[in-house]
């Protein structure tokens, strides 16, 4: 429990729980980055489970006190699911991640990749990723829908992507979809893979 700065007797002081050591200014503790606050708040498991979720996600370099205002839209989103994965695994979550990649810089797109795994692998949730990036459905999926104008083009396992000799497929795997006509294509007859 934090204690607001009125109900303490030595001025603006923060006290979280019992922890003397928390001898920081409101102020102080909202000027902190994630990174420093992980280490600050170290000893108390509740906040340190929380501000390791917006590590996981990669914004350590966030300021704690930050205004929403300020924060771009890729941001957002991962301060939204760090926020879901600070909560308890039921098994019972469906995430739904809309381009979560996008915009990142290479080295941040791989941690987002790791934890949508991560997810996956670890806490036995499911989740449905939308992206244009190929690698990323690759790196996350279990299975892929490929679809090009609301049309299904393929769904399969990611080696039956990587197995497959349609051409329209392989030129969007290949990244040379750009020029070609595919105002002809029809919906396929396709079956889940078991």
């Amino acid at each position: 429990m934090i204690q607001s700065p009125r109900e303490t007797s030595a001025g603006r002081v923060l006290v979280v729980d019992d922890h003397a050591a928390a001898r920081e200014s409101i102020a102080d503790v909202l000027d902190m980055s994630v990174e420093e606050a992980l280490e600050f708040f170290d000893k108390i498991p509740k906040i340190k489970r929380r501000l390791q979720t917006l590590h996981d996600v990669g914004l350590d370099y966030m300021r704690l006190g930050q205004s929403a205002t300020t924060l771009s839209g890729g941001e957002a989103q991962r301060i939204k699911l760090s926020s879901e994965l600070s909560k308890v695994a039921t098994g019972k979550t469906l995430y739904i991640l809309d381009e979560p990649t996008t915009g990142l810089d290479p080295v941040t797109a791989g941690v987002m990749n790791d934890l949508i795994a991560h997810i996956r692998e670890e806490m036995g949730t499911a989740s449905v990723v939308v992206t244009h990036d190929m690698r990323t459905a690759f790196g996350v999926a279990d299975r892929i829908a490929m679809l090009h104008q609301g049309r299904i083009l393929l769904v399969d396992t990611v080696e039956g992507f990587r197995r497959t000799t349609d051409p329209i497929v392989r030129a969007f795997i290949e990244g040379r979809a750009s020029g070609l006509d595919l105002s002809n294509i029809m919906t396929q007859q396709w079956q889940v893979p078991q």
